[in-house]
């Protein structure tokens, strides 16, 4: 990753360890037929459920094109819209067994890349690593 401009910015190294990481968490062939987009929906939605405009707030998508990819999940059965006590014109997303099922394989997965990592560069490098990452994403606004 030679640069005329000098070393790579922190950009450009945090694009290529998300790449790193899409490429190190290969799903098994029997993994779900999701796109990566489908199952980052079903990693962030709380398990006590939550409306799309929260959830399109914390993906920094549009409420339109989340809502054409929860209704997608909600036909496949890893969703279900529920009515929002709250606000009766607005409605839940929670995720159904099988919603349960596909974040539990993703977590395994990328269990298995932090232990891949951890014993390529070490396991005290790796979680001070992580915690720098930890912190910096609490102060997300």
């Amino acid at each position: 990753m030679a640069d005329v401009n000098g070393p790579p910015h922190l950009a450009q190294l945090l694009n290529r360890v998300n790449r790193r990481l899409r490429l190190d968490a290969v799903p098994p062939a029997s993994f779900t037929e999701l796109s990566v987009a489908q199952v980052r929906v079903l990693d962030v939605i709380p398990a006590d459920g939550c409306r799309i405009v929260d959830l399109s707030g914390e993906l920094r998508v549009s409420s339109q094109g989340l809502g054409q990819l929860v209704k997608h999940l909600e036909r496949e059965g890893y969703v279900e819209l529920a009515a929002d006590p709250d606000d009766r014109r607005a409605k839940l997303i929670r995720r159904t067994g099988a919603g349960d099922a596909v974040v539990a394989q993703v977590s395994g997965l990328l269990d298995g890349v932090e232990e891949a990592w951890r014993a390529e560069i070490g396991a005290e490098r790796f979680d001070v690593f992580r915690e720098v990452l930890t912190e910096l994403a609490a102060k997300l606004r």
